[in-house]
This record gives C-alpha cells, sequence and structure tokens, in this order.
C-alpha cells in the first residue's frame, strides 16, 4: 500500500495495521508449527531489532524505487517525482548495503534479459 494512503489518517492507520497483523498471523499458520517461532520476528516486524527494521524499510524502498524506475522506463513520467524522492531518502539513510545494491546490482535491473544471459 503506498505511503500516503496508508498513513492518510488515525483511521486508516489503525485499519492497515489490523489487517497486517492479521497477514502475519496467517502467513505464521502457514509454516509448520516447529517453525513458527523461530520465523514469527521475521513475519512480525514489531519483534524485529531495529538494525533488521532499516534493513527491510530499505529493501522496502529500494523495491519501490525499482518499480518507478521501470514505470519511467516504459514512458510513464508520472512516477519521476516518486523517483527522485525515494533516491534522495535511500541515499540520506547513508546504509552501505543500499549503497552497494545501487552500485552493484540496480544497474542490471535497466538490462534487457538478453544482455544479463548471454
Amino acid at each position: 500500500m503506498p505511503t500516503p494512503v496508508k498513513y492518510h489518517s488515525k483511521v486508516m492507520r489503525e485499519a492497515f495495521g489490523d489487517i497486517e497483523h492479521k497477514a502475519e498471523a496467517e502467513l505464521l499458520a502457514l509454516l509448520p508449527e516447529d517453525l513458527r517461532e523461530d520465523f514469527s520476528p521475521y513475519v512480525r516486524e514489531s519483534q524485529l531489532p531495529a538494525e533488521d527494521k532499516e534493513l527491510i524499510k530499505a529493501a522496502d524502498r529500494l523495491s519501490a524505487w525499482l518499480k518507478c524506475q521501470a514505470e519511467i522506463r516504459a514512458g510513464n513520467k508520472e512516477f519521476e517525482p516518486a523517483a527522485r524522492q525515494i533516491r534522495q531518502r535511500l541515499d540520506a539513510d547513508g546504509l552501505p548495503e543500499v549503497a552497494y545494491f545501487l552500485e552493484v546490482f540496480a544497474p542490471s535491473y535497466e538490462q534487457p534479459l538478453d544482455n544479463l544471459l548471454g
């Protein structure tokens, strides 16, 4: 869900929070019972250490930025402001993992599959 919609109001935040908690429970229920406790911190964001939360949030931003880039390449200029804003946030966060991803892997997303395979 786009951030502006998700955080539009207290009612929206609470509604999406409830949906997220229900989705977490359903995802955990799909796992074999002996794995649920081990996977719970990765499914229930509230149980994660702050450092892990930061990396997961950065991965979410990277995904959004890559989606914007794909839309821009497809000619959808409406995504340019969002792409700039997300990239500024990624750069400002200063995470070395993000910098590495942007330098090493992100350029591949601009290549046709045939170029990557051969």
